[in-house]
């Protein structure tokens, strides 16, 4: 079994604000069931976004469609779901299926522990609009997922500190910042997890992979190029890097940059910044797509613009679950 808490799906189907107080009480009285750790042919843990899109996923009774993209939270950079395209089945559809219902891959393709009926019979997603919470809590409620919302815990049960986190200042701006080595949470204050979206109440930090990807990079002394690709570390189904492509600015150069060192994203400009200087950038390790992301590379990135490294223990920003 890869999901847990089963008897989430039995809970009372009444109005949404009492399906989230439910869900929060069955997350809080079962055990969260770990994200898969996956461990992939020559133990590698990093895999990107473009190499995982177009990956088949298959239930327990037959294929069922193929990966088109991710949702992330753009405060941990977590992955919150995984967007199913099963058009060749069910005409017009999309599902998104979060990292808790997944086992690892085998050979080329994702197994997810659910019926192709199950999924025929789910609340419909339309991707082109925002996800609310209400229909969050449907789809989680329907599965018997765990709610990640409650309490600001990530999939592991343990609250992420990520570090920076964002902060929403002016019109489609997210700006990163840090507070005491502590999670400053943004946006509505009086909920800093939701705001309303024309009326609807949504997870304001749910953002697209395909969104970002395509963004302008700037580092502190000017534009190093467009970020390529995002780089997941499999262990915790968390985003670690963007990949920029260097393109007339490095030389064309592809160059990973830690998403901790992204401190502005402007949404409406496409744009993302980073608190690092443009010659290190164009000066960090050249990163291959065709390989993946090794330890070395990792730390030959970080000693080289001096920044903490997430998996030594003790330092600003050790490794998030």
């Amino acid at each position: 079994m890869f999901l847990g808490a089963r008897r989430l799906a039995e809970a009372p189907k009444s109005g949404s604000s009492s399906k989230l107080q439910i869900l929060t009480q069955e997350k809080q009285a079962y055990a969260i069931p770990a994200v898969p750790e996956w461990k992939w042919k020559g133990g590698e843990m990093m895999r990107s976004i473009r190499q995982l899109s177009g990956r088949g996923v298959v239930a327990n009774d037959g294929h069922i469609g193929h990966v088109k993209e991710f949702y992330f939270d753009d405060e941990s950079w977590e992955v919150r779901y995984v967007v199913v395209d099963v058009g060749s089945w069910l005409r017009h559809r999309e599902v998104i299926l979060p990292p808790v219902a997944f086992a690892e891959p085998e050979d080329s393709d994702f197994r997810v522990d659910l019926t192709k009926k199950q999924v025929r019979e789910s609340p419909e997603t339309n991707t082109a609009k925002p996800i609310s919470r209400q229909h969050q809590v449907e789809l989680h409620q329907y599965f018997g997922w765990p709610a990640y919302w409650g309490g600001y815990e990530g999939y592991l049960g343990a609250e992420q500190v990520a570090n920076p986190i964002s902060e929403y200042r002016g019109e489609g701006e997210t700006v990163l910042v840090e507070k005491n080595d502590q999670i400053h949470k943004g946006g509505n204050p009086k909920d800093p997890g939701t705001e309303p979206v024309d009326g609807v109440e949504v997870d304001p930090h749910l953002r697209s992979s395909g969104e970002v990807i395509g963004y302008h990079a700037h580092s502190l002394d000017g534009p190093v190029g467009d970020v390529a690709d995002l780089i997941i570390d499999t262990r915790g189904w968390v985003i670690r890097y963007a990949a920029i492509d260097g393109r007339s600015h490095c030389e064309g150069k592809k160059t990973l940059i830690s998403v901790d060192w992204i401190d502005r994203i402007h949404w409406k400009k496409s744009e993302v910044h980073v608190s690092v200087q443009k010659d290190d950038v164009c000066r960090a390790p050249e990163y291959d797509p065709k390989k993946p992301v090794s330890r070395e590379q990792e730390e030959a990135l970080h000693d080289l613009h001096g920044k903490d490294k997430y998996w030594v223990e003790g330092e600003a920003g050790s490794e998030k679950k």
